[in-house]
């Protein structure tokens, strides 16, 4: 190539790359041009992962417990990949990594885009409604054959089941001074196809023959998938003289959110967790149950709660609990329950583990 030629070449890659440059590359459309819009869509069920919202920033919370984040429209708070400088009025463009209920508020992560622009289909609080949809008046208006009129949609709506307490019991631990101390565990299912339960709460209440409450207590795990079982456990202290035949134990179920979403929480499943080689050891100090927990899940799960139950002729003898902390996905690892004092009399061992 003749030196006049590559001087041309030369010329014209580097008028494209400036060109290039000049025009910030393709331009992304905007779905939702503000913070209410986006809150309105969420309310209705709308999926947002991969949506971009145009909000203003209405509060920085720069050391949150969930991190560096900012608040917008009502209920909205987003979480940035990375930490930027914004402040109070600043307008942000992001495209949502994840969001998730919480509360009857949303966290939402984010990445930051720009060349953003409005569009046509672009949605504003003002109308609630595609732009270029907005000057129309709808309001007398059927739905055109082949679509659903909003009756239609609401009656499509899944329902939502709510969690179910398939099993519970207690036992006691141990006694000190006239007070008793006692373990108790509750099994809860999540019927929901869909939707994942955030904070399950087991609750229980202790009574006695009158009705007076003797004392409550609650244990709070961190999500049960769909379709899922979960098993919650917890202590609480009675006097022993409060302790008769008259009485009862109350056991109830609560949650925070049912939601697409899993939080920061992973996705794994209790069935996810492979419990193998369990074996009983006896010291002359402590006994023990050993064994080993195997991640078959497709992520690594940063800490996991295991929760121990002996059981006699079905019923529960024995209730604890530990935590196994960075289960690679594949790799099992090893785990021991101990008690100074022997075992209880039992022949089944039950062992299953949650994310926590």
């Amino acid at each position: 190539m003749k030196k006049h030629q590559m001087a041309v070449c030369l010329f014209l890659v580097l008028t494209i790359a400036a060109a290039l440059s000049a025009c910030g590359g393709p331009k992304v459309p905007i779905n939702y041009a503000d913070a209410e819009a986006f809150e309105s869509a969420l309310r209705s069920g709308e999926d947002p992962e991969g949506k971009v919202v145009r909000f203003v920033v209405t509060e920085v919370h720069p050391d949150a417990l969930i991190g560096y984040n900012v608040s917008a429209g009502d209920r909205l708070c987003f979480v940035p990949q990375e930490r930027p400088a914004l402040k109070e009025g600043d307008t942000v463009t992001a495209r949502v990594t994840k969001a998730t209920g919480l509360f009857g508020s949303w966290i939402i992560l984010y990445e930051e885009v720009s060349n953003a622009v409005i569009v046509d289909t672009t949605v504003s609080s003002a109308s609630s409604q595609p732009w270029e949809d907005a000057a129309q008046d709808n309001s007398d208006t059927a739905a055109p054959s082949g679509q659903s009129s909003q009756a239609d949609v609401e009656d499509e709506t899944p329902s939502i089941l709510p969690l179910e307490l398939v099993d519970h019991g207690f036992a006691p631990s141990s006694s000190l001074g006239g007070t008793e101390y006692i373990n108790y565990c509750g099994m809860i299912y999540n019927p929901n196809e869909d939707l994942a339960a955030i904070f399950p709460k087991l609750v229980i209440t202790v009574k006695d023959k009158d009705g007076s409450i003797l004392t409550t207590d609650h244990q709070t795990g961190s999500i049960v998938m769909p379709g899922d079982t979960i098993t919650l456990c917890g202590m609480f202290s009675l006097l022993s003289d409060d302790i008769t035949e008259d009485t009862v134990i109350y056991y109830d179920v609560e949650w925070s959110d049912l939601t697409t979403g899993t939080l920061h929480y992973s996705g794994a499943r209790t069935t996810d967790f492979e419990i193998s080689n369990i074996s009983e050891r006896s010291g002359d100090l402590n006994d023990s149950i050993t064994g080993e927990i195997t991640n078959r899940y497709s992520e690594d799960v940063d800490q996991v709660c295991l929760t121990l139950l002996l059981r006699k002729d079905g019923e529960i003898v024995f209730i604890d609990n530990t935590y196994v902390d960075n289960l690679k996905a594949g790799v099992p690892k090893a785990f021991k329950f101990e008690r100074y004092r022997g075992w209880p009399e039992h022949d089944t061992i039950d062992i299953s583990a949650m994310v926590w």
